[in-house]
């Protein structure tokens, strides 16, 4: 309905083209620019080919300049299409597509005043058959080309005029995304098949980790019990060698004290001391060998102490290497977390592809009726044909007839060879005609056959894909499981060694109150 042209070659100023019902002509001197028009037709509906619009780059599409006029640094292309009957896939009467070229190369592309992308403009006008078409603007030589093309590129042309390359470019997009999911489900099972061994390290490690931990706690609590009654022990004989001392040192001075007011009985309290003395030096002798038992006990502890350092020293190995486990459980817990996300995408662009596939096959039942519509036409050609050679078999029957009276009736002899001549010229034409709608039909029911043979291997495609997702979403479920009980299991060691489960009741009411003594905790 509108062309709106500025700045694009030499349309300098803004010039504005109404057409209106009816067939439309532009003309003018050699020179005027009819060409430009053409040209810009072409460009606004996204033809990439410079040669074609007649150019080397995006700076020829813009005004270059002249002597009166600087140059421009854009331009600009605006039609308006009639969508009254709905032939664009949009729900506006109008339809006002633009393009817009900078001297940077840049290039914009306009829809109804909105800013779209190439691929928008082409699949729009794609469904009226005016995306980047070849016969959309039929120019000079082009139908002597079209009938010197090959029969690969005359096909080619065939399958474009009857929408059929639109609909093979898309399915060659939805092989081309789904070979691209492939791709990512096989990078998934790489991620899942090194993550495997990781899983099972990581499980022996954490068992490691719990026996060492089940051993060192019955170490310490054999040590408490051990170190408890040691001391006990030693505690209750150093305390009643103690008390006797004091108690024969106490009679001592008391009879020492006596000895004075008994100087008659001299010799019974001297027996006595010499006793006495005897007693003290039994008790002396005593108290030395419990002192050196005790030394002796010292240098046990020092012993004792010296492989607690060691244990010490294993504890604090085996719980770096507890953290160690730990820190490598979170990467291993973000790698799993990164694996699901990247399988989801993949389970979304699989779901994609099985919208276009469905897409695909809406398109061609659209193919396989207008097949069924040329076959139409062809059967209503075949029956015209029919007709005419019946009409013929008449006027040869009655030619014989009139064979007879050809001296009185030459003249009408040669008028109705004149007609035969030209019936059988339409004969000859509608014969044509009908072998190429019969060759035509052919091809349609040929690239139809080629098409669902390929739907159906890309069904299988995507079968085969859902299948290995199926599986390695199992995998990343029974990684998980793993993990999960691998958590809950250190959840559970954890929850034991603070509760001080298995302990005795005086082992954790001494360690509940934290107390400490010479050698470590109080028992």
């Amino acid at each position: 309905k509108r062309l709106e042209l500025y700045g694009y070659k030499s349309f300098a100023a803004r010039t504005v083209f109404e057409f209106g019902e009816g067939i439309a002509a532009i003309i003018g001197p050699n020179g005027s620019g009819k060409s430009n028009i053409a040209d810009a037709i072409r460009w606004v509906m996204g033809e990439q080919s410079y040669s074609t619009l007649r150019a080397k780059g995006t700076e020829d599409m813009i005004f270059a300049g002249t002597g009166s006029r600087p140059r421009m640094g854009i331009a600009e292309v605006l039609i308006t299409l009639d969508n009254s009957e709905g032939l664009l896939p949009l729900e506006y009467s109008e339809v006002l597509v633009g393009r817009r070229a900078h001297r940077s190369g840049e290039n914009e592309y306009i829809l109804n005043g909105n800013q779209v992308r190439y691929r928008d403009v082409l699949e729009i006008l794609g469904g009226a058959g005016l995306a980047r078409s070849r016969y959309t603007v039929i120019g000079q030589g082009l139908v002597d080309a079209a009938l010197a093309l090959r029969p690969e590129a005359r096909r080619a042309l065939f399958e474009e005029a009857a929408g059929v390359s639109q609909h093979l470019r898309k399915r060659e997009e939805a092989l081309k995304r789904i070979a691209e999911t492939e791709r990512n489900l096989e990078r998934v099972r790489d991620i899942l098949s090194e993550l495997g061994p990781r899983a099972r390290t990581l499980h022996r490690q954490a068992e490691r980790a719990e026996e060492h931990h089940l051993l060192q706690r019955d170490l310490e609590e054999l040590q408490r019990i051990w170190y408890g009654y040691q001391w006990q022990r030693r505690q209750h004989a150093l305390a009643a060698a103690e008390e006797a001392l004091r108690a024969q040192t106490a009679l001592l001075q008391v009879q020492r004290s006596r000895s004075a007011g008994y100087a008659e009985r001299v010799g019974e309290v001297e027996a006595r001391r010499k006793e006495q003395e005897a007693v003290i030096t039994h008790l002396t002798d005593r108290l030395a060998a419990l002192r050196d038992e005790s030394e002796a006990l010292r240098r046990e502890v020092a012993v004792v102490q010296e492989r607690q350092g060691l244990y010490d020293e294993q504890r604090a190995t085996l719980a770096a290497e507890t953290e160690a486990l730990a820190s490598r459980r979170e990467v291993l817990q973000q790698e799993i977390t990164h694996a699901k996300e990247e399988l989801g995408r993949q389970q979304t662009a699989c779901e994609a592809a099985a919208g276009e596939l469905r897409a695909a096959r809406e398109e061609l039942a659209a193919i396989d009726a207008a097949r069924q519509g040329v076959q139409r036409e062809a059967d209503a050609a075949e029956a015209r044909l029919s007709a005419l050679v019946r009409t013929l078999s008449t006027q040869r029957a009655r030619l014989e007839q009139l064979g007879e009276r050809h001296d009185r009736l030459l003249a009408e002899r040669d008028e109705l060879a004149g007609a035969q001549e030209r019936l059988q010229e339409r004969l000859a034409h509608l014969t044509e005609n009908r072998e190429a709608l019969q060759e035509r039909a052919a091809r349609v029911a040929q690239a139809r056959q080629e098409s669902l043979a390929r739907l159906a291997a890309a069904e299988e495609e995507i079968g085969a894909a859902r299948q290995s997702l199926a599986a390695a979403e199992q995998r990343v479920a029974r990684l998980e499981r793993d993990r999960d009980g691998l958590t809950s299991r250190q959840e559970l060691l954890a929850r034991l060694r603070q509760e001080m489960t298995g302990y005795h009741p005086g082992v954790r009411a001494v360690m509940g109150a934290g107390l400490r003594g010479l050698l470590g905790p109080v028992v």
